[in-house]
């Protein structure tokens, strides 16, 4: 079976990615640029323009990359088909360090404040970082997930910490223990039921939003019409261009839907961790006394 063949340039990130990948992937480094790109125009090349200038690897490792890429039948894959971006990585990075600079901050808060109300604030933060993905787009950018990125991460924090301290902190120091394990499997548990729940909202929102969008994309809607023409004029001389174009289109469509179905999620969010919110006042005050006392033996 043949494999697909990813070019990165640092032999480093050659290594760690094949992990990431697996078997089905060729995972080699060039050591140098592939193009280069010019550093006054437009870095675009055109079906009609002379082909830029390619530059080789460095290296016996960079010949070697060229060699399997030419034995292999398939097209190499670049880090952008691999969906492997800066862009996820420091949105994924904002959420993260926002979690590790309140992590003391909610300790510091348990010691003054009651631990309900710091979970209640924390389930609402999060649920307000929700509420403005859901007016998501495909168009979306670093900058507009700012801000959700670190009410969610202030969320985590504020609703994580006191909600274990109370079900694990205010307990004997016999029962710790079994409470612990007990505490994650429901943990583990909940997660794995709100993954699926959201991974079934999603698949029926989006077959909603297609039908929905399918029925307002008719012959007498004009700009579907001019959309359709002008991406059977891209792909004239490519084959088939109006089959082409329509494929195209149907992929856009199928895409707005996809975003559109994300903004529910996010909505469905929404609504449950604010509700969640007004259930903390059913949990009993605890009293921070007797887990001072157990920690203390």
């Amino acid at each position: 079976m043949a494999r697909s063949l990813v070019i990165v340039e640092s032999p480093a990130k050659a290594k760690t990615i094949n992990k990431y990948l697996g078997r089905d992937y060729t995972v080699k480094a060039s050591i140098g640029h592939v193009m280069d790109l010019p550093k006054k125009t437009i870095g675009l090349r055109m079906p009609d323009d002379e082909p830029k200038k390619k530059k080789k690897g460095r290296g016996k490792k960079g010949k070697a990359a060229a060699a399997v890429a030419e034995k292999s039948n398939k097209k190499p894959i670049t880090l952008d088909d691999a969906k492997i971006s800066r862009f996820q990585i420091k949105t994924m990075f904002v959420s993260g360090i926002t979690m590790f600079l309140m992590a003391p901050v909610v300790g510091r808060m348990m010691q003054r404040l009651d631990p309900r109300y710091i979970i209640a604030f924390g389930l609402v933060t999060f649920g307000i970082g929700s509420y403005q993905m859901t007016w998501i787009t495909r168009d979306f950018d670093f900058y507009e997930l700012l801000v959700p990125q670190i009410l969610r991460g202030i969320g985590m924090m504020c609703a994580m910490v006191p909600t274990n301290n109370i079900a694990l902190g205010t307990l004997p120091p016999d029962k710790v223990k079994n409470a612990s394990g007990l505490f994650n499997l429901m943990r583990n548990l909940g997660g794995a039921v709100g993954l699926a729940v959201i991974n079934e909202v999603l698949n029926d929102r989006t077959d909603l939003h297609i039908v929905r969008l399918q029925e307002r994309v008719t012959w007498g809607n004009a700009l579907a019409t001019e959309t359709l023409d002008m991406l059977t004029q891209k792909f004239q001389g490519m084959g088939d261009a109006a089959l082409m174009a329509l494929k195209q289109f149907a992929q856009i469509v199928h895409r707005q839907a996809v975003v559109m179905s994300y903004g529910d999620a996010f909505f469905m969010l929404t609504v449950f961790y604010i509700c969640l919110s007004l259930l903390v006042v059913l949990v009993k005050k605890p009293n921070m006394m007797v887990a001072a006392g157990g920690d203390a033996h």
